[in-house]
């Protein structure tokens, strides 16, 4: 098939463009800004592209649909990603990391929100619901309001950032303030 003359993919020239009878699409290329071209859907649908090369592969990046995106601003879009060619880059390969590092960007700050949410008064509640039915009535009545005593500072501390040297510190200011006995209490043991 010989390829269409390139002409500037102006308002009026994509307005008039359409897809040839009994094909899917069409791609019609831009006489001025190299790599910048329109695909013609058979249902109608015209979306910019821009197409280059990297190494041997031929990739393509939708830059948007008519509508969405003028020509005149897809044409200084594809100016862009040119340059960024020219320059040695690969816009899909880059575009693709960044998407990547953006991805995981927001997982990590999700998942800080998450333990900076995680306080002891949290963590105090779900061991008085999840654990303490398996103790004595008088245990499970009694240890989390001595917890939320003795450690009355810490609950709205984020659990992630105490430290077993600060909790060691914890026990030993409760011993010396109210004795081993309590400062054994308030070291909640898993028992088996």
């Amino acid at each position: 098939m010989t390829e269409a003359r390139r002409q500037t993919l102006t308002k009026t020239v994509v307005d008039g463009l359409s897809c040839p009878p009994g094909r899917k699409d069409a791609i019609f290329f831009d006489g001025e800004v190299k790599g910048l071209a329109l695909r013609v859907t058979a249902a109608g649908a015209k979306v910019f592209l821009f197409q280059y090369r990297a190494g041997p592969a031929v990739r393509r990046v939708r830059i948007g649909a008519l509508g969405d995106i003028t020509p005149a601003q897809a044409r200084r879009r594809a100016q862009i990603l040119l340059g960024r060619v020219t320059a040695g880059g690969d816009p899909v390969v880059e575009d693709e990391r960044e998407r990547v590092a953006a991805e995981a960007a927001r997982k990590a700050a999700r998942a800080e929100a998450r333990d900076r949410s995680l306080t002891v008064a949290i963590l105090i509640t779900r061991w008085q619901s999840e654990q303490l039915g398996k103790r004595s009535a008088s245990y499970a009545r009694n240890a989390p309001g001595l917890l939320r005593a003795n450690f009355g500072a810490w609950l709205q501390r984020a659990a992630k950032t105490i430290t077993r040297s600060d909790a060691m510190d914890m026990l030993e200011r409760i011993a010396a303030s109210s004795g081993p006995a309590s400062a054994r209490n308030a070291y909640p043991r898993r028992r088996g």
